[in-house]
């Protein structure tokens, strides 16, 4: 994940709940190393944190728009991804998801990548949260992923 090219994983606040994760699953998998728990069963490991808000600073372009990218009310979940018992590492899987996070009453031109550089979608915010309220517009969520290798 990254926003300006910086690592989204340390933007803001958020890498607080990354290394709970993290140290979470590292605890969990030394445990089952120790106790000879299949790897099958390893790879099942998961967690999640519950993001209320992201701090930011203000100041900072990546952060800021880091934030409007994912706005609050997210859930950050992390899961064994691969094993390396030789190498004493796994990959965690990290998923951060969250509901849409637009102003109201701003209209987006989303492009689609077709080579013409074209505006294929534009999104009335006020119209779309209207449909929404009155059960014609469905939510949806929007999904950032990455993966982390960590030693344990």
């Amino acid at each position: 994940m990254s926003f300006y090219g910086c690592d989204a994983m340390s933007r803001g606040s958020l890498y607080v709940y990354t290394n709970k994760i993290k140290n979470y699953l590292i605890n969990n998998v030394r445990y089952a190393i120790r106790n000879n728990v299949p790897k099958e069963q390893i790879l099942k490991f998961y967690t999640y944190q519950d993001i209320p808000e992201i701090i930011r600073d203000k100041n900072s372009v990546p952060d800021n728009d880091f934030y409007f990218a994912v706005g609050d009310g997210n859930c950050l979940y992390g899961q064994v991804h691969t094993l390396n018992e030789r190498k004493r590492e796994f990959q965690i899987l990290y998923v951060l998801y969250d509901e849409y996070n637009w102003d109201d009453n701003i209209t987006y031109f989303l492009k689609e990548d077709t080579g013409k550089g074209a505006y294929r979608l534009v999104v009335e915010t006020a119209a779309f949260k209207k449909l929404e309220k009155a059960g014609i517009a469905k939510p949806f969520l929007q999904f950032f992923i990455d993966t982390y290798t960590v030693s344990y």
